[in-house]
């Protein structure tokens, strides 16, 4: 017997939007002679709807990371990245199906309809299951990015702002999810946390300390509490 596997990806409601966004969005983003409103809004529809594209991504990456990016690019992209789809969920359909029929099984078959209902039934067997992956593989790259901003006391405090809420955003979602990087994972609580800490005005009203604890109080909160404790680690349970 042989075993066909048919493998689906099931993109959220969003994906329908999928031939939206493409090369001339992507154009705009990278005009700096265009209006900010409108570099904005076409990056903020490509995260939307190409999350799972490199080539825009690796754009949209550059311009965050950017420190002489327009301002008001840069906190489009990061309210973006806070709303993003970061998980999808593909779909397993696998059926059994005789690789081979021998004279005798064909003869069987023809002979008596209870075996060939059998058989029938065997090879119309479907088997469902569905997982749960990552959209992007430039995941981890805008959680440092991201990070980042919100311990550099020089970038504005709206941007760093912005940045607190989307990482907070995503790092519920890889908790959430079950599916995330040890790594990436630390990066962020750890960004939160020094950022909670220091005593500066504008890292104060950054909202990192309630973000913090907000993470904590979350259904799997314990996995952050596991980066406080010297020598001990955690894996993703998705994986």
């Amino acid at each position: 017997m042989r075993f066909w596997v048919l493998v689906a990806i099931l993109f959220f409601p969003i994906s329908s939007f999928a031939d939206k966004c493409g090369v001339r969005d992507l154009a705009r983003l990278g005009n700096l002679a265009i209006d900010s409103d409108e570099r904005g809004e076409a990056a903020t529809c490509l995260i939307h709807n190409q999350l799972h594209d490199d080539a825009a991504m690796a754009q949209v990456l550059r311009i965050l990371r950017d420190p002489n990016e327009q301002l008001f690019v840069r906190e489009d992209i990061v309210a973006a990245l806070g709303a993003a789809h970061w998980r999808k969920k593909v779909e397993l359909r696998g059926s059994l199906t005789p690789e081979h029929i021998s004279r005798q099984e064909d003869e069987a078959l023809n002979r008596t309809v209870a075996s060939a209902k059998d058989i029938l039934a065997v090879t119309q067997a479907v088997k469902h299951m569905q997982d749960t992956t990552s959209t992007s593989r430039f995941e981890g790259e805008f959680v440092r990015a991201l990070s980042e901003l919100i311990l550099n006391k020089e970038n504005h405090i709206q941007l760093r702002m912005a940045c607190v809420e989307a990482l907070t955003q995503i790092t519920k979602m890889q908790l959430d999810s079950g599916l995330f990087d040890e790594r990436n994972l630390r990066i962020a609580y750890e960004a939160l946390k020094e950022n909670s800490g220091n005593s500066d005005t504008a890292s104060f009203y950054s909202g990192a300390g309630t973000a913090l604890e907000a993470l904590r109080s979350n259904a799997r909160g314990e996995l952050l509490a596991t980066m406080d404790k010297p020598g001990r680690s955690l894996s993703s349970i998705g994986h």
